[in-house]
């Protein structure tokens, strides 16, 4: 899994060849706000959080659980794997 940044938000490439886009600037490995981090995944507790190749499954692992991308990034390999 390949994480980047292209144009205010990020893609992630996975080993299998699938691109996702997903995200923006506005997250909480930006500002580093545990409110609006608790209200964003309130707002967003429909979404499906164990399909790892959904843009909104990404976001929140990675943008939004941890306040690094690389710590959101081991979380997400814990979480799913190397995939």
């Amino acid at each position: 899994m390949i994480v980047s940044e292209y144009k205010k938000r990020y893609m992630c490439l996975f080993k299998n060849g699938k691109l996702v886009e997903f995200g923006n600037k506005n997250c909480y490995i930006h500002h580093k706000d545990k409110e609006k981090r608790f209200t964003w995944i309130r707002e967003n507790a429909s979404c499906d959080w164990w399909n790892p190749y959904d843009p909104k499954c990404l976001e929140r692992y990675l943008l939004w659980e941890m306040p690094t991308l690389i710590g959101g990034i081991r979380n997400f390999k814990k979480l799913f794997g190397d995939i």
